[in-house]
């Protein structure tokens, strides 16, 4: 959702940091003191605005942690009111510049930090401030868990309000889903939101069935989410890890990864393959390996046993120890960096060899429009390879957390853009949610 980024709808301009200031001092003033507002050379300014890939983060004029769902509705209100920019942080895992970063106010929602698990309605009610290894952490003790991001340092909020499709351990396993089902958004329950003219109300498919539709995907087009209630489900201890493998065997786990991914019909197992650069930069492919129980049927992983790994950490664990230790190649803060998506109905050994011959190393903020450039070019050969073997994917949707953030809008919602639109148009007249930078509201 890269549109409407600029110009920002205000009276005020990017060489006028005096009139955010000014907001600042405003917020300052309002909010209870259970809020804080921070300014350029604090810690918790720094901590507010850093990023996972500093290549998306902004110097703002101040950030804010609100600590109380009324202060955030006074926030709202004064940011509306001054048409000053603003950025909403989770976890601060996106890499798109803009989108949870801002020149004007950040928002930090680390003070909504609470995980309350309810066993009569066997749901946990989450804080979007928290990352999704700490919700694991807390669910532990309790012998439940939810269906979530699987890295250590990715916020509840980006991953929930993004659909969090296709990126759960649990997302085939969990009660009452089929097999085919990938979706965070599927297990939610209610959502505390703050609406764009300050009123605040929780959201439930029965109680307000529009905006349900449109929080499970939208961003926070509709306002800002402060609180999520989930469905939990039992959990004891898991088998997985992480398995490691040089460029010499390329050839034999590529096809491994490809065979594994069409024929395995377990609901409690996946893998998750990711071609990446150790910390030398040489390059190695990583399979992290899950099972949802303490020991997978016999056979089942055989065949990444069965080729020489470089490392190799797989055995019965906890599952926020899992998280820890699979997440090692993609939680290490790096200087510049991108995602990008491709859609596709299968893996195939063709697909995967593309991706390989595609990937290139980011030197530095000089190549910024150029590694863009190339990931766009990678997509569409890995796309083009896809077509070449008959995939059908002219339907399929972009997962919107992955894609570069100039992706056209109908690339990630399809048929569903009309209606988000309109009932962002009923939820937020004045567009106050586009002073984020980005907005269902424009663009094509």
């Amino acid at each position: 959702m890269a549109e409407n980024r600029l110009p920002y709808p205000s009276k005020y301009t990017l060489d006028e940091p005096d009139a955010y200031h000014s907001t600042c001092l405003a917020i300052q003033r309002a909010v209870s003191p259970r809020s804080q507002v921070f300014y350029p050379g604090s810690p918790s300014y720094a901590n507010n605005t850093h990023h996972w890939t500093p290549s998306s983060s902004q110097t703002s004029a101040c950030s804010v942690e609100p600590g109380t769902v009324h202060d955030v509705s006074k926030i709202l209100k004064i940011l509306g009111t001054t048409s000053t920019p603003f950025a909403i942080k989770s976890g601060g895992h996106a890499t798109n510049q803009g989108f949870s970063s801002t020149p004007g106010v950040q928002i930090a929602l680390s003070r909504f930090n609470a995980v309350m698990y309810d066993q009569a309605s066997n749901t946990a009610t989450i804080g979007a401030g928290l990352t999704w290894d700490t919700v694991y952490s807390k669910l532990e003790p309790f012998g439940v868990t939810v269906v979530g991001g699987r890295v250590v340092g990715v916020g509840v909020g980006g991953v929930t309000l993004g659909g969090g499709k296709h990126i759960a351990h649990f997302s085939n396993s969990f009660p009452g889903r089929t097999y085919s089902s990938h979706q965070v958004m599927d297990t939610i329950v209610a959502f505390e939101l703050v609406l764009p003219d300050g009123e605040i109300t929780t959201v439930t498919a029965e109680s307000n069935p529009e905006l349900s539709f449109a929080l499970k995907g939208g961003y926070n087009n509709f306002g800002i989410v402060t609180n999520f209630v989930f469905n939990t489900f039992s959990l004891g201890p898991v088998w997985g890890g992480l398995l490691t493998y040089a460029g010499a065997n390329f050839d034999l786990i590529v096809p491994a990864v490809a065979d594994f991914q069409a024929s395995n019909t377990d609901v409690d197992a996946t893998i998750v393959a990711a071609f990446t650069c150790d910390y030398d930069s040489t390059p190695v492919f990583n399979v992290g390996a899950f099972y949802n129980g303490s020991t997978p049927p016999p056979g089942l992983f055989d065949k990444f046993f069965a080729i020489p790994r470089t490392s190799e950490d797989v055995k019965t664990r906890t599952y926020p120890e899992l998280i820890s230790v699979t997440s090692g190649p993609y939680s290490v803060n790096l200087l510049r960096g991108a995602m990008h998506t491709v859609s596709l109905s299968h893996l195939s050994v063709g697909v995967i060899s593309q991706v390989l011959k595609q990937t290139n190393l980011w030197p530095d903020e000089s190549s910024d429009s150029i590694a863009r450039g190339d990931m766009k070019l990678a997509a569409a050969a890995i796309t083009a390879t896809a077509q070449s073997e008959g995939q059908e994917l002219a339907d399929l949707p972009l997962y919107s957390n992955y894609a570069l953030g100039d992706v056209p809008l109908h690339r990630l919602y399809l048929a569903n853009l009309p209606r988000l639109r309109s009932i962002k148009m009923k939820y937020d007249p004045l567009d106050v949610m586009a002073l984020r930078g980005v907005s269902v509201s424009s663009g094509s």
